[in-house]
């Protein structure tokens, strides 16, 4: 289970010229876990964010995470009853 900070760093991150995304993100984990204890580098990396192309007012890369829109409960709900 991914802790309450771990899901804040789906604001962390960039693209930064000459640089894959991978590095990018790779080099923003590494930097998150060396500064805060409660996140580990594994962790980080594996909630796979991807840079947005912005950066905050410190220069430091801002990563998203995108996830696809949920069912609609009602759908959900009617699935269940049918079996």
């Amino acid at each position: 289970m991914i802790n309450s900070r771990a899901r804040l760093l789906v604001v962390i991150g960039a693209i930064i010229p000459g640089v894959s995304t991978s590095d990018v993100v790779i080099s923003a984990c590494q930097r998150i876990s060396g500064k805060l204890a409660s996140v580990s580098f594994d962790e980080c990396a594996g909630l796979n964010m991807q840079p947005s192309g912005h950066h905050s007012v410190e220069g430091f890369p801002l990563l998203i995470k995108e996830y696809p829109p949920l069912e609609p409960v009602h759908s959900r709900t009617n699935a269940n009853l049918l079996t």
